[in-house]
């Protein structure tokens, strides 16, 4: 099952990492190639990640700011 969900995660990263690349060259060319619907669609992506891994994402947060808080008060 981990694999399985593994598998998943780095599909979607090397998907996200290439249109982020595609995305990134058409800013550099100018805006000519980019249409809405590609933006809506990739903006439309992002969010369902977000709200996928939104446990993950709270969590890994609340860690950071732990660490942070704990740092500062050793200092």
């Amino acid at each position: 099952m981990k694999t399985a969900v593994y598998n998943a995660k780095e599909h979607l990263k090397s998907f996200f990492y290439t249109k982020f690349l595609l995305l990134s060259k058409n800013l550099k060319e100018g805006l000519s190639g980019l249409g809405v619907v590609e933006v809506i669609l990739i903006l439309l992506v992002i969010v369902s990640l977000i709200l996928i891994f939104k446990s993950q994402i709270t969590t890994i947060i609340n860690t950071l700011f732990k660490s942070i808080k704990t740092q500062i008060k050793s200092i």
